[in-house]
Formats: structure tokens, C-alpha cells, sequence
């Protein structure tokens, strides 16, 4: 009996150990496929993230590429504006070449400065134009002294006053500095309509 006792013994004991390698398996297979979902998910997870990143790398790229490209655009506008412009004086500036046309202009420009004056008026205008400017000013009938000043051309300044403290710049260039504002956005809608 104490063999057959020993044999069931045995037999349980080996039924018990392969019901725990079975419930040892079981568990085991259990945790690495929950494991391999857990690690599945990390990874989609990792690539959404991976995918909002880029994606957000591009819309940063996007804008500074466009932030970029509208401020080269913006220059190259502004550089083409300030090309009209000085051709529009270096064609006033060519009206010195017209002797006819350019003394009319003087006689008018200086009408216009000595419009609101009362009294004695100093007139400077360009060195080159000293003659012409007297000749319009004795012919305009103001009672005034003209000189030579470096930094007026194309027409005239007239100051007046006590201390001669009023001024009124009537150049070719000092009109188109004025118009420039009001011109600027109608130069740029003919150059890029």
C-alpha cells in the first residue's frame, strides 16, 4: 500500500504540477498579449503624436516661408515705387532742358509761393536759375530779393514775414514729396493690377 500510496501521491502531484505549468501558461500568455496591446498602443500613440508634430512643423514652415516670401514681395514693391518715382524727378528734373516750358513753370511756381505775401520777399531758388527767377519776379510784380540757395532746385522759396520766420517751398521735388502719399497706392495698383 505505501507504493500504491506513493504512485497517488505521484500522480496527484504530477496532475497538480501540470494544472499549475497550465495555469502558469495560461497567465504568462495572458500578460504578453496584454503587453504586446499595451505596446501597440504606445505606438500609435507615439505616431499620432509623431504626425501632430509634423504636421505642426509645417504650418510653422508654411506660415514663416509665407511670412518670408510677403516680406520680399513687400520690398521688391516698395524698391520698384521709389524706381517711379525717381524717374518721375529725373524727368522734372529734364524739364531744364525745355528753356520755354521750364521759365513758364518758374514764373508759375513763384506766383503760386508769393500768392499770400504782403511787403518784401527773399526768393531762393537753384544758382543756375538766379537769372530766370528775376526775370519772373519782375515780371510777377513782387517786390523781392532773389538769392542763390544750394538746396532748392527745380522752383523756388519764398520767405516773408517779419524775420522772414514764413516759408513757402515751391519745388518740383518738395510737389511730388507732398503727392507721394496719395500717389503711392495708385502707382502700385498700375504696376501690380
Amino acid at each position: 500500500m505505501s507504493s500504491e500510496l506513493i504512485a497517488l501521491l505521484e500522480r496527484e502531484s504530477k496532475a497538480e504540477q501540470d494544472r499549475v505549468v497550465a495555469e502558469a501558461r495560461e497567465r504568462a500568455a495572458t500578460i504578453v498579449n496584454e503587453a504586446k496591446a499595451e505596446v501597440e498602443q504606445m505606438i500609435a500613440a507615439t505616431a499620432r503624436q509623431l504626425a501632430h508634430a509634423a504636421a505642426a512643423g509645417r504650418t510653422r514652415a508654411d506660415g514663416t516661408g509665407n511670412l518670408r516670401a510677403a516680406s520680399v514681395l513687400l520690398q521688391v514693391k516698395d524698391e520698384e515705387i521709389a524706381r517711379v518715382f525717381d524717374e518721375a524727378l529725373r524727368r522734372l528734373e529734364a524739364l531744364r532742358n525745355d528753356p520755354a516750358r521750364y521759365e513758364k513753370l518758374l514764373r508759375g511756381l513763384l506766383a503760386e509761393a508769393a500768392r499770400g505775401f504782403q511787403g518784401p520777399v527773399e526768393v531762393e531758388c537753384a544758382e543756375s536759375d538766379v537769372a530766370r527767377v528775376e526775370a519772373a519776379v519782375r515780371a510777377a510784380g513782387v517786390h523781392g530779393v532773389v538769392r542763390a540757395a544750394r538746396d532748392v532746385a527745380l522752383g523756388v522759396r519764398v520767405r516773408g514775414g517779419e524775420g522772414r520766420r514764413f516759408v513757402v517751398e515751391n519745388t518740383l521735388r518738395s510737389r511730388l514729396e507732398r503727392a507721394r502719399p496719395m500717389l503711392t497706392s495708385q502707382v502700385a495698383d498700375l504696376l501690380w493690377k
